[in-house]
């Protein structure tokens, strides 16, 4: 019987499923018969409002290449506005911890902020030996008796198998009336903005912001501060607290999903439509929106009617897309054609993107996701 891990309930449904899902969402260079799959299922607990994978994909697969590229106008302006949100419920005298510091573009933007500064990853960068940043699992021993002001995380806490565990350590190091900001993906938000990657397989958890405060209030925290940054994620502050404050269920989650499931369908539809009836097609996004549009599609004819996958990200070129055949080719690629078809279901990067595509090719045809 399967069990949500947040609240231990058995009061779950699998309400999305993709079977023969790749674990590893970006590009490779090995051939597809050596992609490994899985059945990617989202489950719904009923009692917390989270959705989740409650089978964990090995993680020696899920990160066997690092992924933390976030570039682009949306991420860097998040990097920007981040680090200010956490400036503002912080001052300069206190000593903060980044948890999962990936790219450290956060953690640089607050080295000269805070008095000391520390962080911790598991995947080893090189810019990490110029700080100081531990390579390690985030636990209660690794910073021996140092207590912290800050506990802060971008886009982490959605990737954890145990987000509970997570919470309960960083109460247990920070200091009294302390703050663990958090930064991740607001899922009511991806619902209404048809974020094809609202699911991907390195997301084990998806909170609503009533959701993930149901939870940190549970452990001992209060929220004191939010902020949603466009439809790509929400800002939260946590109070370490003694207090104990009421807890609403809004079912935030399920009163949106339903909807989401919907339109995402019809605009695979649409696109469908639109592909037998052109030559020249191409799809933006070698990530895990392009497989997931595919399975939905479930077209092999009209899959192979896509000359490329688009991408900004200079490792992914010339790579194959894992769990499909398409290779990766940069947005130029489309500069010579006549009038490219370009299926884009890209979430909140799709302005930026859009703009992109109509200045190298001003006779791009291009199928929103948003329209």
């Amino acid at each position: 019987m399967k069990q949500c891990r947040i609240c231990s309930s058995n009061n779950v449904e699998k309400i999305f499923s993709l079977p023969s899902f790749p674990i590893f969402i970006g590009c490779t260079d090995d051939k597809r018969e050596e992609d490994v799959l899985y059945d990617f299922d989202i489950w719904y607990c009923e009692n917390c409002d989270v959705g989740q994978q409650i089978s964990i994909p090995p993680f020696e697969e899920l990160y066997k290449e690092q992924r933390c590229f976030g570039f682009g106008k949306v991420w860097q302006d998040h990097y920007q506005e981040y680090a200010e949100f956490i400036k503002k419920n912080s001052n300069p005298l206190e000593i903060g911890l980044e948890v999962g510091v990936g790219n450290a573009i956060v953690f640089k933007k607050l080295n000269e902020f805070f008095t000391k500064l520390y962080g911790v990853d598991a995947i080893d960068n090189p810019i990490y030996k110029n700080y100081n940043i531990k390579v390690g699992l985030f636990s209660e021993n690794l910073f021996e008796l140092e207590k912290f002001d800050v506990i802060y995380s971008s886009h982490f806490i959605e990737h954890l198998p145990d987000p509970i565990e997570f919470l309960k350590i960083s109460r247990k190091l920070l200091k009294e009336n302390g703050c663990c900001i958090i930064a991740c993906p607001n899922i009511v938000k991806s619902f209404e903005n048809l974020h094809f990657n609202a699911f991907t397989s390195d997301h084990l958890n998806y909170f609503t912001k009533n959701s993930l405060e149901n939870i940190a209030v549970n452990l001992g925290f209060e929220l004191v501060d939010f902020y949603q940054y466009l439809d790509h994620g929400m800002y939260l502050v946590f109070k370490k607290t003694e207090k104990q404050t009421q807890q609403t269920n809004t079912k935030q989650f399920k009163n949106h999903f339903d909807e989401y499931k919907k339109r995402m369908f019809d605009y695979v539809d649409k696109a469908k439509k639109e592909m037998i009836k052109e030559k020249s097609v191409y799809v933006f996004g070698a990530h895990g929106l392009t497989v997931t549009f595919l399975g939905i599609l479930n077209n092999l004819e009209l899959e192979n009617k896509i000359k490329f996958v688009l991408d900004n990200e200079k490792t992914k070129h010339d790579r194959r897309l894992c769990g499909t055949n398409l290779v990766c080719k940069p947005p130029t690629s489309i500069a010579a054609e006549k009038n490219p078809l370009i299926l884009l279901y890209m979430g909140a990067y799709e302005k930026e993107i859009s703009l992109q595509l109509k200045e190298i090719n001003p006779n791009c045809r291009i199928i929103s996701s948003r329209e």
